[in-house]
């Protein structure tokens, strides 16, 4: 069984991921624990109603009530089962999950 996915990622590998599909936001808009409200980036969305965490990539689409980690959002992203979102980022990262 994998371990946490959050807890292995660094927060920069994080906001590489976040930036590669497309998730973008104001600096000055990030709260201390690192959380973000913003447009959605999957949906049309007339007032951010999605919030995000740069640090560890926890979620909550507030217009599908759809959340979850890095990992699910991973899968949103790439339109692939979670399990293909795990594989894809420890290929990128090379953070050998399974070990």
């Amino acid at each position: 069984m994998p371990r946490n996915i959050s807890s292995l990622l660094k927060p920069k590998e994080v906001r590489t991921l976040l930036q590669e599909f497309g998730i973008k936001w104001d600096p000055s808009k990030v709260g201390k624990k690192g959380w973000v409200v913003i447009k959605s980036p999957f949906r049309e969305d007339k007032k951010p109603s999605f919030s995000v965490n740069i640090n560890h990539g926890s979620f909550c689409d507030f217009g599908t009530n759809i959340k979850g980690d890095i990992q699910k959002l991973t899968s949103i992203a790439l339109n692939r089962p979670e399990i293909d979102a795990l594989d894809y980022i420890d290929r990128k990262f090379n953070i050998k999950f399974y070990r």
